[in-house]
């Protein structure tokens, strides 16, 4: 549970650079798989065409990895809500303490 709240105060502080690193390391996966066409003897210009085709979408890689993050959040926060419920309602101070307010009313 610790690593997770880490992983999202990191994520909300540094969440441009992460994004960065992302964008940095599908470059360079890219920049390899053209450089290994050009070795087998690929023009440079169809090499990178061909790279791309083969790494697949930039575009829906960054995207796939946004919508798994959203989702993993939300994840956790349903996880980290029902935590909490479960702990309210088994700690007997919280339902006396709501008891006393509730007959108040």
């Amino acid at each position: 549970m610790l690593r997770t709240w880490i992983s999202r105060i990191r994520g909300a502080v540094f969440g441009r650079r992460m994004e960065q690193e992302f964008a940095s390391e599908m470059e360079t996966h890219l920049a390899l798989l053209e450089n290994e066409l050009v070795r087998r003897g690929m023009a440079r210009d169809r090499a990178r065409r061909e790279a791309r085709r083969q790494f697949g979408g930039v575009a829906q890689a960054r995207e796939l990895r946004n919508v798994l993050e959203r989702a993993s959040r939300t994840a956790c926060l349903w996880r980290d809500g029902l935590w909490t419920l479960k702990r309210a309602v088994l700690n007997t101070d919280t339902i006396l303490v709501l008891f006393r307010y509730s007959r108040r009313g």
